[in-house]
């Protein structure tokens, strides 16, 4: 297997055991990452497009044609991927594409963008029930999470700091928000106010408040399927793969959606019953501490968050995943 990306990515791949072929340099998923428009709701996706997408289109296609054996090749790509799709149109070999929420194939959205070969959706019906205007070929897996409930350790450091008092609240922005400083000046005045204990998770550094009390710590990341085990809420801005950790953990989430797939899936984990939502525009102290009050003393929202957690327990998808692949094998396009 081998898994074509950026090259900010290559440790990540590498560390997995696949090969890595580089798609653009680290230097421009950065450029992408550190631009103030790209959580905006009308300007982001035109950020992400010009810094993320256009670019990979012409070696997309270059490294696909390279690297097929017939008859042996599937490719799996994002809907984002169009250099996959001209490669299936030179050299006949079947993409199928990976749809990482529902927002992707909600009301007919671009559904030119998704291969007529196959397409996998990487979340369970029970968040979203297949419906029209979705493709017909669309075949779901369940979360395929990062991080399993309770199987990686966690650092010495997280480990003292959740030994020595109450369950914290866990506050993070998204792996590649950089823009987040009133996220956390907000997030440390709830937990000096109300008494809560925060554990604030982001890669960048600069976004934390210079001081902050004893009772908060700051992380650059950590085995999400481990700590919000140890947790008692969390918040964040609604990223399909935090979010499914958070369920799969059974922890209540307060969702401040900013761009994205991030609305639709706060909306879905409201009706679930185990979120409440917040606009970004309304996080402060007061409102935060208000929401987390309801989630942390609500009985329904326990009730909620304990009934969504079984549904992980026998879920596999990614042996599902794999098993919808294998199909695809020899097959013409």
């Amino acid at each position: 297997m081998t898994v074509l990306a950026n090259a900010y990515f290559t440790a990540l791949v590498n560390n997995a055991g696949l090969t890595f072929c580089e798609l653009g340099k680290a230097d421009s998923q950065v450029q992408t990452m550190n631009h103030p428009h790209l959580y905006d709701r009308k300007k982001g996706f035109d950020v992400f497009s010009r810094g993320l997408i256009q670019p990979i289109i012409p070696p997309t296609l270059s490294e696909i044609l390279a690297r097929t054996c017939p008859g042996k090749t599937v490719v799996l790509a994002s809907r984002f991927a169009f250099g996959a799709q001209l490669a299936r149109e030179k050299l006949h070999i079947p993409v199928i594409t990976l749809a990482l929420t529902p927002h992707a194939l909600a009301k007919g959205r671009a559904i030119s963008f998704f291969s007529p070969d196959g397409i996998i959706g990487l979340f369970p019906a029970w968040f979203a029930k297949p419906t029209r205007p979705w493709p017909p070929h669309v075949r779901l897996t369940g979360f395929p999470l990062d991080s399993p409930v309770g199987s990686e350790p966690m650092p010495p450091s997280l480990e003292a700091f959740l030994a020595s008092g109450n369950p914290p609240v866990v506050f993070t922005p998204g792996t590649a928000m950089r823009h987040a400083d009133l996220f956390f000046r907000e997030s440390m005045k709830v937990c000096l106010q109300s008494g809560i204990r925060g554990i604030f998770v982001t890669p960048f550094d600069e976004q934390i408040p210079k001081k902050m009390p004893s009772g908060i710590l700051h992380i650059r990341s950590a085995p999400f399927g481990t700590l919000f085990l140890r947790a008692k809420a969390l918040v964040h801005s609604g990223g399909i793969g935090t979010s499914a950790q958070a369920m799969a953990c059974g922890i209540p989430q307060l969702v401040i959606p900013l761009a994205f797939d991030q609305f639709d899936n706060a909306s879905r984990l409201k009706k679930l019953g185990v979120a409440l939502t917040l606009d970004p525009k309304e996080y402060r102290a007061n409102a935060i501490a208000k929401h987390l009050r309801k989630l942390m003393t609500s009985g329904l929202v326990s009730k909620w968050c304990v009934s969504v957690a079984k549904e992980f327990k026998t879920d596999n998808p990614v042996l599902k995943a794999c098993d919808i692949i294998e199909t695809y094998e020899n097959r013409p396009v």
